[in-house]
């Protein structure tokens, strides 16, 4: 009952039917849900659907084309619907965009794989090297320790000025 259209409770069945029940079976398929499952009798989704006052629902987040079919697809009225050819046009523009885009992402792993393919084997090593030990007048890295890229010189060991009120350079 969940996936059938409106007029075949009055009878008026034609390819519009199907079309609708196609629709219902998008959404199906996209939200993992079957259709109407809050309503605990058949007769409440055939009545609900009859009066138009229970209605699929699409997600928020569902891509525009298909939002737009569905929709398309479960009107309510039969002479509102999309006919199959339409649906099958849909359905192909929506095949080549996601073929498109699954060329892109491919072509884009394909560079990402080429440039770490040319990178060195071996781990880069750091510009600056820090000698196990610092004279007790030499500057020191702050709280960073051994991080060349985010150290910051604090002034002589231990905090402080040279004595003079000057820091050290």
């Amino acid at each position: 009952v969940s996936y059938m259209a409106p007029e075949y409770l009055d009878n008026r069945l034609g390819t519009c039917s199907d079309v609708y029940s196609f629709g219902v079976l998008l959404w199906h398929m996209y939200t993992g849900r079957s259709p109407f499952a809050d309503c605990r009798y058949e007769a409440q989704v055939a009545v609900g659907v009859l009066s138009g006052e229970l209605a699929l629902e699409w997600p928020a987040a569902t891509p525009a084309p298909l939002l737009r079919l569905g929709q398309a697809c479960c009107r309510r009225e039969p002479a509102e619907r999309p006919s199959v050819q339409e649906v099958l046009s849909a359905l192909s523009h929506m095949e080549a965009h996601i073929h498109h885009l699954a060329d892109t992402t491919a072509a884009t792993a394909a560079t990402a794989a080429a440039i770490d393919a040319r990178a060195p084997a071996t781990a880069p090593q750091h510009a600056c090297h820090r000698p196990a030990s610092l004279p007790s007048h030499a500057p020191h890295l702050g709280a960073g320790g051994g991080d060349c890229g985010a150290a910051a010189l604090s002034g002589p060991r231990g905090g402080g000025s040279t004595g003079g009120g000057e820091t050290a350079p």
